[in-house]
């Protein structure tokens, strides 16, 4: 996905190698949301956690939980009130580079959960703390050489926009879902302005009664030369897994592109891994508009 951190679905406690990230304050309260759970897995995290003196924001420890995992306790708030975002942006972004300085050292993948300063630090309203977490999707990408961020199955989704509606006659039968980038194409107007959307952002993508969870990426205008040109050819067949020819026959004074990324199955308000046999992600999804 051009310019947004690589995306799992796993829950971040059962990562077993690598580097988690975690915000913490600088008042020594280990008390709440995935802080009170690495805690609880890991007691020496938060035992490291209250012995370090004078914390101050932009501060890390690096906590070895297991001989090949570590937890980086990233100091980018100073306190912990709900009432407003406490999530210091310049402060995070300090820690993860000193992340990622000791992750290259140690050759070390790091992994952040998603929602990273945005859960109870973000702010007070979900417009506020989704707000937050687009800046930080940006901060991660710009300190961090190869962020992975992890999505817990069955977690509770915050969704914008309008769905994205899929093409039935663009279903396979049978087709491996969620393998990187698609590409939603509309005519005469951008998808996002059709759909509310913004970069980093999820949304529903919808064939019929099925959803499926897609983050939103680039939005590009797809220009007359491009669609001549044979490596823009090359790549689109090879993403969308579709004839090259099929690019040809789209006809329009404005055509429009919208990276999109399946994730998983949309159930009852929450995100659950793909199927087998489903297969909305796997296609391009066509709309006149």
């Amino acid at each position: 996905m051009p310019n947004l951190p690589r995306i799992i679905l796993q829950n971040i406690l059962n990562v077993e190698e690598g580097i988690i990230v975690q915000q913490v304050n600088c008042k020594y309260q280990m008390g709440a949301g995935l802080a009170e759970e690495i805690a609880s897995k890991w007691s020496i995290v938060r035992e490291e956690y209250l012995a370090k003196p004078d914390w101050q924001l932009g501060d890390v420890q690096f906590v070895k939980v297991a001989p090949n995992l570590t937890v980086a306790n990233v100091a980018g708030q100073k306190y912990y009130n709900r009432n407003f975002r406490q999530t210091n942006f310049e402060a995070l972004s300090w820690g993860l580079a000193q992340v990622n300085t000791y992750a290259t050292e140690n050759d070390l993948s790091v992994y952040a959960p998603y929602g990273l300063g945005s859960g109870l630090a973000g702010g007070k309203t979900a417009a506020e703390k989704q707000q937050t977490w687009l800046i930080v999707q940006n901060i991660l990408m710009s300190t961090i050489d190869l962020p992975i961020i992890t999505l817990k199955p069955n977690s509770e989704l915050v969704i914008s926009g309008k769905p994205i509606p899929i093409e039935p006659s663009h279903i396979p039968t049978v087709a491996a879902r969620g393998s990187g980038r698609r590409c939603h194409l509309t005519k005469t107007s951008r998808p996002t302005q059709i759909y509310d959307l913004l970069e980093g952002q999820l949304a529903i993508a919808q064939v019929g009664k099925l959803q499926t969870i897609v983050r939103i990426g680039v939005e590009y205008e797809i220009t007359t030369s491009m669609l001549k040109d044979e490596n823009y050819q090359r790549v689109w067949a090879e993403m969308e897994k579709a004839d090259s020819q099929d690019l040809l026959t789209l006809k329009s004074d404005q055509l429009w592109g919208l990276f999109i990324e399946p994730l998983g199955n949309y159930i009852n308000g929450r995100i659950v891994p793909f199927s087998p046999l489903d297969s909305i992600g796997e296609d391009v999804a066509l709309l006149s508009a």
